[in-house]
């Protein structure tokens, strides 16, 4: 953590293959409720996305994450991979707030 209403956000991904360069990104979140977040990131200045936390597995390695307006949705992990019991759980999550899976991109990682 920042300090007690903000944590540090640090995305990486490997966007062209396993093998392929590795792409960071580091910024902040600031908590404004419970389980709402306001993110930005270093590289991209004055930039602010709401985010809505929608599931959490019980160990926090796994979780789905929204935009506010529901455009966008993402399945984050702190490992490549993701067990099929937590990818199920965070896959209906996203269904349950009205996410269209057809549109998640599954991307390589390492």
């Amino acid at each position: 953590p920042v300090d007690a209403d903000t944590v540090s956000v640090l995305n990486s991904c490997r966007m062209d293959s396993p093998d392929g360069p590795l792409e960071q990104i580091s910024g902040q979140a600031e908590i404004v409720g419970p389980g709402q977040l306001k993110v930005s990131f270093d590289r991209v200045p004055f930039v602010r996305g709401d985010y809505v936390v929608l599931w959490v597995d019980e160990a926090y390695e796994t979780a789905a994450v929204g935009t506010g307006s529901g455009r966008a949705g993402w399945i984050l992990a702190r490992t490549p991979e993701i067990s099929p019991d937590a990818r199920e759980a965070a896959e209906a999550a996203l269904t349950a707030n009205g996410y269209d899976l057809s549109l998640l991109m599954d991307v390589p990682h390492s």
